[in-house]
């Protein structure tokens, strides 16, 4: 036994020293300055920078130091694993792409180890210097201004602007990266993007004016997502987009949550979630969108070819087009929603607060919306002039949805079914508030739609024991 206890006091100790040992690694500072970097905005300091990097890789860890300064890179700076990468603030310690670089092939401006993991980025600028590169085309161009190739990563308080292409991302391998108040602006196309790959997360940053794309774009099959917090407005796509770019199949993402955005003028939709399903197998599953806030978009949201998803507590406001556009979906709930006077230009082919479309979606070959709950909404049009001419509509070919329980005020019609009661709909106990002559359900070809509805209701709740036939509605 004392032998045993000695073995577990020796391996205790090496685990502890192994321990410091990181930690004192962890604590090596390389300044850019001690190789040659200056910083005065028109020296080349890519090889400088690129030798304070790999000395910390040599010493087998540590953080390299930008200090105030405006660092010129003509070429990519590769970052190794296990080193660290921070300067004294977003505004002051600058890496820039030089004026006329686009006299050769456009490069990521930083990117890490390949085979790399364990990094720590924070606290500097990334200029990417496209006004002075205009030969440089943002369409069909792929670069970043930092590409996360590694494992283990985050990215803290630090700003990306002016790349040709995309402000900062996880393109094709790496997982477990999180990018947290950064900022990501007046790219030539996404503020941030990742691709096939696992476990990222943006967390409380802000993307704006990013001119021929999206906000945020997580795309080809992304699995445990969390993008929650983030600010993004004015951008030439999307605020935020779910899905696979590509259009490939097999691709859909997994397990996904988008909670607590502002997504604010951007010319495309608020929030746009999507997967290729032109086999009819491959859809989106188990995306969660929950208390974000859509103002003056395209849509506050459109969702097409998804599964098992979840729509709650979100405020979807005066946007262009529909507040909730659902095509090509199944099996899920739209819950707890404000959703008032969207449908502003009157542009839509249905002018709905909530549409639940029986369109092919971008890339489906599904034609219907089926099993989805519309439920415990807050749906207005207090704008006098109902441009809004349906509260929920309901596409003709959908089957086996629900409209119950919901507060309705100033549509024309509360709720649209253009299909009839043999497609297994459900509406009732909603509260609806309309101006003289407005219509409260309209289903295409029923007989009387509340009463009809409500009996409709009432018998399968008695099916499922829920609700006894002897009890008569009042």
């Amino acid at each position: 036994m004392a032998q045993l206890d000695s073995t577990i006091v020796a391996g205790q100790g090496a685990h502890i020293t192994d321990h410091q040992t990181m930690a004192v690694k962890a604590n090596q500072v390389f300044d850019v300055t001690d190789f040659g970097a200056v910083g005065d905005g028109s020296t080349d300091d890519t090889v400088a920078i690129q030798a304070a990097l790999d000395a910390a890789d040599t010493a087998g860890g540590g953080t390299t130091f930008l200090p105030l300064g405006t660092y010129i890179v003509s070429a990519t700076v590769t970052i190794p694993g296990g080193v660290s990468l921070t300067g004294v603030g977003r505004g002051v310690s600058i890496i820039k792409v030089p004026d006329g670089a686009d006299s050769g092939s456009s490069f990521d401006i930083l990117t890490t180890e390949l085979s790399g993991a364990d990094h720590y980025m924070a606290h500097f600028t990334v200029d990417g210097n496209r006004q002075n590169n205009t030969g440089w085309n943002p369409i069909g161009e792929s670069v970043y201004g930092l590409s996360v190739r590694s494992d283990r990563c985050l990215v803290y308080d630090c700003e990306f602007k002016n790349v040709v292409a995309n402000g900062a991302g996880v393109p094709v391998t790496g997982g477990e990266v999180t990018f947290r108040d950064c900022f990501s602006h007046t790219n030539g196309k996404k503020g941030f993007h990742n691709g096939a790959v696992n476990r990222i997360s943006y967390i409380g940053n802000t993307c704006y004016s990013n001119l021929n794309d999206v906000g945020i774009g997580a795309h080809q099959g992304i699995y445990e997502t969390i993008i929650s917090g983030n600010r993004c407005y004015l951008n030439g796509a999307s605020g935020i987009e779910l899905g696979d770019s590509l259009g490939t199949s097999g691709t859909a993402s997994r397990e996904t949550i988008v909670s607590n955005n502002i997504l604010v003028d951007n010319v495309g939709h608020g929030l746009f979630c999507y997967a290729d399903d032109s086999d009819n197998t491959d859809l989106a599953y188990h995306v969660t969108i929950a208390n974000n806030v859509m103002l003056r978009n395209l849509t506050g949201m459109r969702i097409e070819s998804a599964k098992y998803w979840t729509i709650v507590g979100n405020v979807v406001r005066d946007n262009e087009q529909q507040g909730i556009y659902v095509s090509s979906c199944e099996a899920g709930t739209i819950t707890g929603n404000t959703v008032v006077n969207n449908n502003v230009l009157e542009t839509a082919s249905v002018d709905a607060e909530i549409l639940l479309s029986d369109d092919v979606g971008t890339f489906s070959a599904r034609t219907t919306t089926d099993n989805v709950t519309v439920v415990g909404n807050v749906i207005y049009d207090t704008r006098g002039t109902e441009k809004s001419v349906y509260g929920v509509s309901i596409g003709g070919g959908n089957t086996n949805c629900v409209v119950i329980g919901n507060i309705i005020n100033g549509p024309t019609t509360s709720i649209r079914n253009f299909g009839d009661q043999a497609d297994g709909h459900m509406f009732g106990f909603n509260i609806i508030d309309q101006a003289p002559n407005a219509v409260a359900i309209d289903i295409v070809g029923a007989r009387d739609e509340t009463e009809g509805a409500i009996k409709d209701l009432l018998t399968k709740l008695a099916a499922l024991g829920l609700f006894s036939d002897s009890t008569t509605a009042s």
